[in-house]
C-alpha cells in the first residue's frame, strides 16, 4: 500500500510539473491554441522523448507488479521512483525565467478545469479499464497534456468570452464618457512603443497625459488601462496598439475611437500569424481606416509599405524623406548622445537628447511632429526632448562597465531595427565593437533567408560577433561565412548569453562596445 501510495504521489507530482510548464508556454504563446500547436510541433522532438520516457515509466509499472491494483516492489519499486524522480528534475528549470508564469484569472481558471477534468478522468479511466489502477491513468493523463491543455482553452472559451465582452463594453462607456478626451493611437511593426513614450513626455507639460504601460497593447491590454487607470482628469490617451493577426488594430479602435492615428514603420514582423506583408500592411492601416473626419494620420514617409499605402485622409509625414512635412533633416553622435535638426512648418528647430541610433531619432521626430500638431511649443519640445531617457532595451545605451559599453537593444528585432542598430554600432570607430546576437524570430517562411542577411550585413559593421544558439544561429552564420572581407576567426555560436559574456572580457581593444540584438523568450 506504501509503494503505491508513493508512485502515485510521484506521478502527481510530475503531471503537476509538466502542466505548469506548458501552461507557462501556452501563455507566452498568449493562448492562442494555432501557436500552442505550432509549438507543439516545433518542439516535437523533446515532447516526444517525454512520451516515451512516460510509456516506459508505465510498461515498467504494468510489467512488474505483482497483480492489477497493486504497485511493484523491491528493486522494480525503486526504478520506478527513479524514473519518475528523474522526470521531475528533467522539467525542473535550469534557470530563472526571462518572463515568469503569471497567475492571472485566466490561467487559475484554466488550472481548475483540468483539475476537473483530472479527478473525474481518472476514476473513470480505472473503472473503464480494469487494468488500470490510480497511477496508470495519472501517467497516461500526463503524456496526453500537450493535446489537453488546447482542450480545456476551448471548453473555458464560452467563459473567457462573456468576461472579455463585459469588460470591453465597460472600457467602450467610460471612453464614451468622457467626449474631451483626446485618443492617439500609435502602431507599427516597430517603434511603436518608443513613440508611445516620447509622445507621452513630450505632451505631458501641456496636457494631463495617460498611456498604455509597459506591453499592454492588445485589446484586453488597453481594456484593462481604460477600466483601471483612466480618470475624468486626463485629457489625452496615448493607446499603443500591438497586432499578431488581421483585425486585431480594429477591435482596439472600436473600444478607444483615435481621434489621431501614428504609424510608425512596417516591416516583416510577425510574418508567422499574418502570413504575408499584404496583411500587415492593411492590418496596420485598421487605425488609419478608423481615424474620424476631423481627425489626422501621422506618417512615416520614410517607410515604402506605408508611402504607397498612403491614402487620402488628412495626414503629416515624418522622417528623412523630401515629401515629409515634419522632415528630420540632420543627426549628429556626440559623446553625450545626439544633437539632430528638424524642420517644422519650414522653420529649422535644433535638438539633442540622449539617445542614441536614427531609430530613436526617427521615432521622437514622429512624437515631434504630433506633439507640434497639438500645439506644443518649439522651445517646449527642445527642452522636453532633452529630457528623453532611453526605452528600456531598445538601443539603449548602459553605463560603461571597466572597458566595455552596452548598447541593450535586447527587447525584440527585426530585419529593420537589426539593420539599425548595426548602422548605430559602425558609428563607434575606433573601437572594438562585438555583436552578440540570437537572431530573429516570427518571420515564417522568410525567417532562414532573412537571419541569413542580417548575418551578411552583421559583418560588415562589427569586428567580432557572437551568436547566441548553435542551432538559431545557423543562418546567422551563413551570412557571417560569406562575407569574405570579416575575419571568420572573430565569430563564435555558443549556448547561452552567460557564455557569450565569458568570452567579451577575453577580446582585445582599450574599449569595447557590445550590441545587445534581441533577446528570444522562454518558448524558443
Amino acid at each position: 500500500m506504501i509503494a503505491k501510495i508513493c508512485c502515485c504521489l510521484l506521478a502527481l507530482l510530475v503531471y503537476v510539473q509538466y502542466l505548469l510548464y506548458l501552461m507557462h508556454m501556452f501563455q507566452l504563446n498568449t493562448y492562442k491554441n494555432n501557436e500552442q500547436s505550432a509549438w507543439n510541433k516545433k518542439n516535437s522532438a523533446i515532447l516526444g522523448r517525454h512520451i516515451v520516457y512516460l510509456a516506459v515509466t508505465l510498461a515498467g509499472y504494468v510489467l512488474t507488479r505483482p497483480a492489477v491494483g497493486q504497485a511493484p516492489q523491491g528493486l522494480a519499486f525503486a526504478a520506478i521512483c527513479l524514473l519518475l524522480i528523474l522526470q521531475l528534475w528533467f522539467w525542473q528549470p535550469k534557470q530563472k525565467a526571462k518572463k515568469p508564469l503569471v497567475y492571472t484569472a485566466r490561467v487559475i481558471r484554466m488550472l481548475v478545469t483540468h483539475g476537473i477534468l483530472l479527478l473525474v478522468g481518472v476514476p473513470a479511466l480505472v473503472w473503464v479499464l480494469p487494468a488500470y489502477d490510480v497511477f496508470t491513468a495519472l501517467i497516461f493523463y500526463t503524456m496526453l497534456l500537450p493535446w489537453l491543455i488546447l482542450l480545456v482553452n476551448r471548453l473555458n472559451a464560452p467563459i473567457q468570452k462573456a468576461i472579455n465582452r463585459k469588460f470591453i463594453k465597460e472600457a467602450e462607456n467610460k471612453i464614451k464618457a468622457m467626449p474631451e478626451l483626446t485618443v492617439i493611437g500609435i502602431t507599427g511593426s516597430y517603434g511603436k512603443t518608443s513613440v508611445k513614450f516620447f509622445l507621452t513626455e513630450l505632451l505631458s507639460g501641456k496636457y494631463n497625459v495617460l498611456c498604455t504601460p509597459r506591453n499592454f497593447n492588445t485589446d484586453l491590454g488597453v481594456t484593462r488601462t481604460v477600466r483601471e487607470d483612466l480618470q475624468p482628469v486626463h485629457e489625452v490617451f496615448v493607446c499603443e496598439m500591438g497586432a499578431r493577426y488581421e483585425k486585431d488594430i480594429q477591435t482596439i479602435c472600436d473600444i478607444v475611437h483615435p481621434k489621431y492615428g501614428v504609424i510608425t514603420a512596417i516591416g516583416p514582423q510577425h510574418l508567422e500569424t499574418f502570413g504575408s506583408m499584404d496583411t500587415i500592411v492593411k492590418t496596420k492601416f485598421e487605425l488609419y481606416d478608423a481615424l474620424p473626419a476631423d481627425g489626422m494620420a501621422f506618417l512615416n514617409y520614410d517607410n515604402e509599405y506605408i508611402l504607397h499605402h498612403k491614402g487620402d485622409k488628412p495626414q503629416i509625414g515624418f522622417g528623412e524623406s523630401e515629401q515629409a512635412d515634419v522632415r528630420l533633416l540632420s543627426m549628429e553622435l556626440t559623446a553625450h548622445g545626439t544633437d539632430f535638426a528638424v524642420s517644422i512648418e519650414g522653420k529649422t528647430v535644433q535638438f539633442h537628447t540622449e539617445l542614441i541610433g536614427y531609430h530613436n531619432i526617427l521615432d521622437i521626430t514622429a512624437a515631434i511632429a504630433v506633439a507640434h500638431k497639438m500645439q506644443v511649443s518649439n522651445a517646449e519640445l527642445q527642452r522636453r526632448v532633452r529630457r528623453l531617457h532611453p526605452v528600456e532595451h531598445r538601443l539603449q545605451l548602459l553605463p560603461k562597465r571597466g572597458r566595455v559599453s552596452i548598447i541593450d537593444d535586447a527587447y525584440n528585432s527585426n530585419p529593420q531595427g537589426f539593420h539599425g542598430a548595426i548602422d548605430t554600432l559602425r558609428r563607434f570607430e575606433g573601437k572594438t565593437r562585438v555583436l552578440v546576437t540570437p537572431g530573429m524570430i516570427e518571420l515564417g517562411a522568410k525567417e532562414y533567408e532573412l537571419n541569413k542577411q542580417a548575418g551578411r550585413y552583421a559583418a560588415t559593421g562589427c569586428d567580432y560577433i557572437i551568436l547566441v544558439g548553435k542551432k538559431q544561429t545557423q543562418p546567422l552564420l551563413e551570412g557571417v561565412r560569406e562575407e569574405t572581407a570579416f575575419d571568420q576567426s572573430h565569430v563564435q555560436q555558443v549556448d547561452t548569453l552567460q557564455d557569450a559574456w565569458k568570452i567579451i572580457p577575453t577580446l582585445p581593444g582599450e574599449e569595447l562596445v557590445v550590441l545587445l540584438e534581441n533577446d528570444l523568450p522562454d518558448n524558443y
